[in-house]
């Protein structure tokens, strides 16, 4: 599923010292069901020419690791063939700029990947994607055929650290970006968003931990989440991208459930949408009303 774009003022709830920021757009944040699109008859797609990408990341930000998942993600898309039939679903693309968010029909398959030495790569499908299995076969042979690369073998003896845990993203994409190595140019269809989901008017803060507060302890969680055709934060979507405190992400959880957002439409009709929203806890912000502020 994917994220949509939100208006790009801050809306800073302060009555609780809680700020709910609008919900950050990711170039590819993930895909939706096709389902919701053939609900809505008025939705026409373009065909455009998009790019099948494939991409290594990990948590480090060591640069010598950063090139080594560049040239890894280049080496298993030189090896990787895309198997006929993949299942494929709306994917949330980011609006450039003067462009309007946009869905793209393509494939998204997303891997943990382990690399350690003297054994064969790890591949293991993270969930929330349809099952593929023949693309994670062919993902397999790619990545045990890039794992025996020459040039990857001298980046591993520069330093690069084989319990890293690494993670590997093929998706269908508008435009290669820096660190995304392109497999294949494909056709693929494009429904263009016309009005991108809003946050609440009037949201309803979450409730700052009491012993988070009484503790003096700030931050923040960001969760993902689908906004139904109704507005309503869909039952079972909601996940934790990142916390700097358990309690933190729980509180925005709870509150999730008596938010109501505008849904993102596409000619007119309402379709479910997969946000990310960030939740920031401050001490500092004490008692007031909601408030616009310029994104920094």
């Amino acid at each position: 599923m994917l994220s949509s774009s939100m208006p790009t003022s801050v809306i800073r709830i302060v009555a609780l010292g809680c700020a709910l920021l609008p919900a950050a757009l990711a170039r590819v944040a993930g895909a939706q069901s096709l389902d919701d699109l053939r609900a809505c008859p008025e939705a026409r797609p373009d065909t455009v020419r998009a790019v099948v990408v494939v991409r290594v990341s990990t948590a480090s930000d060591e640069r010598r690791v950063e090139t080594f998942g560049t040239s890894f993600a280049s080496a298993v898309a030189r090896a990787l063939r895309l198997p006929d039939g993949t299942p494929t679903q709306a994917l949330r693309q980011g609006a450039g700029s003067g462009r309007r968010p946009s869905l793209l029909v393509g494939i998204r398959a997303q891997y943990d990947l382990r690399l350690d030495e003297g054994t064969a790569p790890v591949l293991s499908r993270r969930p929330g994607d349809p099952a593929a299995p023949a693309l994670d076969a062919a993902m397999r042979t790619a990545v045990t055929t890039a794992a025996d690369a020459p040039r990857l073998a001298a980046l591993r003896k520069e330093g690069w650290t084989t319990d890293t845990p690494l993670r590997l993203l093929v998706a269908t994409v508008a435009e290669a970006r820096p660190g995304a190595a392109p497999v294949d140019t494909v056709d693929a269809l494009r429904y263009t968003i016309d009005r991108p989901a809003a946050p609440p008017t009037r949201p309803r803060p979450p409730v700052y931990p009491p012993e988070l507060r009484e503790a003096g302890v700030e931050g923040e969680a960001v969760l993902e989440f689908v906004i139904g055709a109704d507005g309503t934060v869909r039952d079972g979507s909601v996940t934790v991208v990142r916390a700097t405190a358990h309690q933190f992400a729980t509180a925005a959880a709870v509150a999730l459930n008596a938010m109501r957002y505008r849904p993102a439409s596409i000619r007119g009709c309402a379709i479910p949408t997969l946000v990310r929203q960030p939740f920031q806890f401050s001490l500092r912000t004490g008692l007031g009303t909601p408030r616009a502020q310029k994104r920094p």
